[in-house]
């Protein structure tokens, strides 16, 4: 999951690796859910499309990984670029010079349960009716009791929404 103000950026040091500043977890969905689906329009031949509408209710966990940044420690010969917690009030933009590796902070993960909402349009447009090939267009929203920290200086969110567009193919086992 990215947050809107996330951008990244690069240290002025030498071998500087990309990063975001500000970042305090990262964060990853996993949605599980049961819905019904309607048919508005039905095809009535191979080359109409078919439109329909579902929806969907479940639950939703968030995994939040503490995010790493690699800092200099040392001095002269002796400096050497060393993962740490990002923390907003001890590091600027310049003292970091990257993004720390996958599996720092992998012992501090935090789980944040929560309930998860799903309405979509989907367009099939298959020329075979045993084939599936839609565009599927929707909003999902998340709902955690307890706020998902993301950003450092931003309040956590208790609320995702998120608006999205997606490509769906396969086939009918049915």
């Amino acid at each position: 999951m990215k947050h809107p103000k996330e951008f990244k950026v690069k240290s002025t040091e030498e071998n500087a690796k990309r990063f975001v500043y500000g970042k305090v977890n990262s964060v990853a969905l996993f949605r599980i859910g049961t819905g019904i689906q309607n048919v508005i329009f039905k095809r009535s031949d191979r080359k109409s499309v078919e439109i329909r509408c579902s929806y969907v209710i479940g639950g939703v966990v968030a995994i939040a990984k503490p995010y790493y940044v690699l800092v200099y420690r040392g001095i002269g010969s002796k400096r050497k670029a060393e993962p740490v917690k990002y923390d907003s009030e001890n590091f600027t933009q310049d003292s970091v010079v990257g993004k720390g590796s996958f599996i720092n902070g992998i012992d501090e993960i935090k789980f944040y349960p929560g309930i998860h909402g799903k309405l979509n349009l989907s367009f099939e447009y298959a020329p075979l009716s045993h084939w599936v090939r839609a565009i599927e267009t929707g909003v999902s929203c998340d709902y955690f009791p307890k706020a998902l920290p993301i950003m450092a200086r931003n309040p956590g969110e208790n609320v995702v929404v998120t608006l999205y567009v997606g490509f769906v193919f396969g086939k009918k086992w049915f």
